[in-house]
């Protein structure tokens, strides 16, 4: 049996509705189901787009953002985030910072990327809504002014993607 097969046989136990529902009652891995689920429903929305080309997903461990691809002929470096669960006074936010590191590794430059997009489905109840930014708007650190800081409003973000390349 090689890894692939072993895994499979692994997912199997999603089908499972008691397993579903313990491992999901286990905030770690909620959290990085969710957000996974999410990056997989980008990639989708992404890939369709007809004015995409020679799209790839990023590889995490040479820290390359999520996604890289050509829009309308110019490279875009785009990384992906889920808007946290929680928000206050109607104020969307998103965590946006790598994680198991300190600070200031775990803050993304801000010229790590190009574009930034943040699913806010879980608050507006619409499946697949996105908001969009380019990564030189977002907030920088108080402290580390070449990286973004690790809290990030949504509110003010567009919600297409070439709405936010045209800024």
């Amino acid at each position: 049996m090689n890894n692939t097969q072993a895994l499979e046989e692994q997912m199997d136990v999603l089908k499972n509705k008691k397993a579903r529902d313990w491992l999901f009652q286990r905030i770690s891995f909620r959290k990085a189901a969710l957000g996974n689920i999410s990056q997989f429903c980008i990639k989708e929305v992404l890939e369709k787009d007809r004015n995409i080309s020679n799209f790839r997903c990023g590889q995490d461990e040479y820290g390359e953002p999520d996604f890289i691809y050509e829009y309308r002929g110019k490279e875009i470096r785009h990384e992906h985030k889920r808007a946290d669960t929680k928000s206050t006074k109607g104020i969307i936010t998103v965590d946006y910072q790598k994680t198991r590191r300190t600070v200031p590794e775990r803050l993304y430059l801000i010229e790590h990327c190009d574009v930034v997009s943040v699913d806010v489905s879980l608050h507006t109840g619409k499946i697949n809504d996105f908001r969009y930014t380019r990564s030189k708007k977002l907030r920088k650190h108080h402290e580390y002014k070449d990286r973004a800081a690790s809290t990030q409003c949504v509110n003010n973000w567009k919600s297409s993607l070439l709405e936010a390349l045209n800024e």
